[in-house]
């Protein structure tokens, strides 16, 4: 795998651990993702990519106040983040029953699409807004008209 062989290569090198810690979150082994994000993060403290990541892999743990922590942090350091920290933040809003405030993160221009909606469809229902849920819905199969559940399933760390 090319992630852990740039870690052979340059073991100092953050970002190759958030890589490989990547990797390890959607391979299913949670204890070496958090080894990879922990030594990107003790390496580099201002690796945001890394802390945001760390959030998401709280999520799957069930962690879901450690997931709302990373993710804020995550949004300290980068002020500027890219679109899918605040999927990440959604997610861990949704694990932890803030619905109105993941419908907020996830409805944000710079993450709202394709890829953040099937969440933003359970925070709709989650929060009793049914009628924009299945809108959302709609529009998610109107672009992914081959979509199954099983394809979630399958992709999704959970």
């Amino acid at each position: 795998m090319h992630a852990q062989r740039a870690v052979e290569i340059d073991p100092g090198d953050s970002h190759a651990h958030r890589i490989l810690g990547c990797v390890q979150l959607y391979e299913r082994n949670w204890d070496e993702a958090k080894f990879q994000f922990d030594t990107a993060v003790r390496q580099n403290p201002n690796n945001a990519d890394a802390v945001a990541w760390m959030g998401e892999l709280q999520i799957y743990l069930g962690k879901s106040h450690a997931a709302l922590t990373a993710c804020a942090e995550a949004l300290r350091l980068n002020p500027r983040a890219p679109g899918w920290y605040f999927w990440i933040m959604g997610m861990a809003q949704i694990s932890s029953g803030h619905y109105e405030e993941a419908v907020a993160s996830l409805s944000r221009e710079e993450t709202y699409g394709t890829g953040s909606r099937e969440h933003l469809i359970a925070a709709l229902a989650l929060a009793g807004r049914v009628s924009e849920a299945q809108e959302e819905a709609r529009l998610f199969l109107a672009g992914n008209p081959n979509w199954r559940f099983g394809d979630l399933a399958a992709n999704s760390p959970f």
